[in-house]
Order: C-alpha cells, then structure tokens, then sequence
C-alpha cells in the first residue's frame, strides 16, 4: 500500500477508539482522501507524517449520529497534512444546533492546518 493515492473509508463500527493513521506505517503518497461517518462512526486522528502528500481531504458527518462531545471532536489532526489545500465537508442532519456545531468545529480544525485549506462545505 505504500503507492496508494486514493483511500476511502467508511467509519460504521461504534467504538470509542481513534482511527489512529501513524507516522511509521501512514500513508506516504496518498493525494486524496475520503471518510464517511456513520452510526457514531470511528474517531479519525492524523499522527504527524501519516500523510505527507495528502492535498484533498473530504469527511462526510451525519450530525444525528455523531456525539460532539467536545468542541475539538472534529479535529482529526488535520495540523498534520502538510500539503493539504482543499477540506471538502458534507453536514447531514436534522438539528440545526448540531450541524451549526460540527461547522464551527469544521472550521476550527481546519484553522489548525499551517498550509490554510480551502474548507468547502458541500
């Protein structure tokens, strides 16, 4: 998997462990990559060096589903993609509070990248 480019990935498993992509064994020519959450889906966190080359990152939230227990529960590591340019996020949901929530934490764990995606709400 080392020349991987595209990975995509379907969170469906309720646990209250992180989907840890490490430093060691990440990802290393990975361009693209896409995460859907659902059904409380895994955490997701990008360790530093995980993805060096990763410039499209998209995560798909089902705000119902999802428990925003903190205001950083959408802070995947993203400080950790240094070549990240564009943050493509789907919100779903039924309540407003929830999907007003998880876009400002959106933004927020965006704002931590050095390189400044463009963050595009889809």
């Amino acid at each position: 998997l080392p020349s991987l480019l595209i990975l995509d990935i379907i969170g469906v498993r309720k646990s209250r462990d992180r989907l840890r992509v490490s430093g060691e064994v990440g990802f290393r020519c990975l361009r693209m990559f896409f995460y859907y959450i659902q059904d409380e889906g895994m955490e997701l966190m990008f360790a530093a060096g995980s993805m060096p080359k990763l410039e499209k990152l998209r995560i798909n939230v089902d705000t119902d589903e999802i428990k925003l227990r903190t205001s950083d529960a959408l802070n995947f590591g993203m400080d950790n993609l240094p070549c990240l340019i564009t943050v493509e996020c789907a919100l779903r949901g039924r309540v407003r509070s929830a999907l007003e929530a998880a876009r400002d934490a959106m933004v927020r764990a965006a704002g931590t990248n050095p390189n400044h995606p463009s963050l595009i709400f889809v």
